[in-house]
């Protein structure tokens, strides 16, 4: 008797244990985040002919242009000591009149 009562025993354990185990864990939804929207490319910069600036030649728009100022918005937006810095042969003041110029044809 004591062996059928072992024998049943190990018998509803194992169905438990079976039911236990055969379940599915609850599946934990993450959050929907919506994908990520790339930017809209920007339209290039509106180029501007320097040249039309007294002082600088088609060296220096080229040079200008190499760095990133290609119109008079850029152009006068520009920090004389940055530019200096970058434009080592030209000298602090002609740069300075070319950013006045460049913001005198901006604000036309």
């Amino acid at each position: 008797m004591q062996k059928l009562f072992y024998f049943l025993l190990g018998v509803m354990v194992g169905y438990y244990l079976a039911q236990y185990l055969s379940e599915e864990p609850p599946v934990v939804k993450a959050p929907v985040t919506p994908p990520a929207r790339e930017p809209k490319p920007s339209a290039p910069p509106k180029h501007d002919t320097l040249t039309e600036i007294s002082g600088i030649g088609p060296a220096y728009e080229r040079l200008l242009n190499e760095m990133g100022v290609v119109n008079f918005q850029q152009l006068a937006q520009q920090d004389v000591d940055v530019l200096a810095g970058k434009m080592k042969r030209v000298s602090r003041d002609r740069l300075a009149t070319w950013i006045q110029e460049a913001k005198a044809r901006v604000n036309r």
